[in-house]
């Protein structure tokens, strides 16, 4: 069978990842580091923190009962800090995985994106889920 079509063989059985002979010591390590870096878990389509639901496949966000509508750059950032809660996110962790890499690292778009969804997610008189950790990142829960 030609090296191809063994590999498509492999891949549609099942396999996750597939390396020919003779193959560099760096390419391998390279390719146990991507693996490492997957989802260790499906990702949950609903994500929940106190009284706000973010449904991913829905594209909806409900707090108090009442659903919030987002800008997919907001929607994005709430999902990494809902899917990361209770760890305190760098700057650098949220451009790196909300931005893409050409997004000047010393702009305010972090911040001003924050404050954003704290003025939709956060109803009259609800206590803001979304913590500023001085000098480090940002939080939920």
């Amino acid at each position: 069978m030609p090296e191809s079509a063994t590999k498509v063989a492999l891949l549609d059985a099942g396999a996750d990842d597939y390396l020919s002979k003779p193959f560099a010591m760096d390419e391998l390590l390279a390719r146990v580091r991507a693996l490492s870096r997957r989802p260790k878990q499906i990702a949950a389509e609903v994500l929940t923190f106190a009284d706000l639901i973010l449904n991913t496949k829905a594209h909806t966000v409900y707090r108090a009962k009442r659903e919030v509508h987002l800008t997919p750059k907001e929607f994005m950032l709430l999902e990494y800090l809902l899917r990361n809660k209770g760890a305190v996110l760098p700057r650098s962790m949220i451009l790196e995985h909300v931005w893409n890499m050409d997004t000047d690292p010393f702009s305010n778009t972090i911040e001003s994106h924050i404050l954003s969804l704290r003025r939709k997610i956060d109803p009259d008189g609800k206590k803001s889920i979304i913590h500023t950790v001085p000098g480090v990142g940002y939080k939920i829960g």
